[in-house]
């Protein structure tokens, strides 16, 4: 399983999460005053059914996005209002974490 989690702006943003080919399994956008925590977690549906057995307490607010594989990838994208936010923005981008979910 994998997590990406941190803050985003509280301006617009969105996330998606597609499979090796391309084809969006997953997507969510954020918009103003909507907040900026982002916890989103991924697993194959071999797992997420381990989670429905075991009952396992997640943490609150996270997504959980159910992937047709382990090959995956998200893109995150940002929509800063001023050119002069770019480098706010890249720093933000630079903050979000992505890995696997320890067991």
């Amino acid at each position: 399983p994998g997590i990406l989690s941190g803050n985003l702006p509280d301006d617009f943003w969105s996330v998606g999460v597609f499979d090796k080919s391309g084809v969006a399994i997953f997507s969510t956008v954020g918009r103003s005053g909507t907040g900026t925590s982002l916890e989103l977690g991924i697993f194959n549906k071999a797992q997420k059914r381990l989670l429905a057995e075991q009952q396992l307490e997640m943490q609150e607010g996270l997504i959980i996005v159910e992937a047709p594989s382990d090959q995956i990838f998200v893109i995150v994208r940002l929509a800063p209002p001023y050119p002069e936010m770019f480098p706010h923005y890249r720093e933000i981008l630079s903050k979000l974490q992505c890995g696997n979910i320890n067991s």
